[in-house]
């Protein structure tokens, strides 16, 4: 006979792990730091490249300019400019990162150690049924 408790916690874990499941189990082989630290490193390569790339539209839409005051310009405090600029966006992107990242990993855990508790539970069912079937063979 089937066991529908048994089937309906089967089937909530099935879900679980077609969905939200695959990235949560993925992510358990961090540490909460590592997986922190690595998608800062990625929120910095990522800000680089796109703060590089925006630059270089706006110098190359402004390239007129730029050559007929090549000169006249102070070049020492415009990259100053840029880099304060730079480094401002950059801690910005980290904080969001840092808090963003960190809160994804809390609540991943969180449905993580629900999961675990349902397989626990599948297999105290389990465990239940081969002693029945033990008692009902003797």
């Amino acid at each position: 006979m089937v066991n529908t408790q048994k089937t309906r916690l089967m089937t909530k874990c099935a879900i679980y792990e077609k969905h939200a499941g695959k990235e949560d189990i993925y992510m358990s082989k961090y540490f909460k730091a590592d997986y922190v630290r690595w998608n800062i490193v990625k929120t910095i390569i990522y800000v680089t490249i796109g703060y590089l790339a925006l630059w270089g539209m706006y110098f190359l839409y402004n390239l007129n300019e730029y050559i007929e005051q090549a000169f006249m310009i102070d070049y020492k405090s415009y990259g100053m400019k840029m880099l304060g600029f730079y480094i401002a966006l950059l801690a910005i992107y980290i904080g969001i990162c840092w808090i963003s990242y960190s809160a994804k990993y809390r609540r991943s855990r969180a449905r993580l150690a629900k999961y675990y508790k349902v397989l626990g539970k599948i297999n105290k069912l389990n465990e239940k049924d081969e002693r029945l079937k033990d008692l009902e063979d003797y």
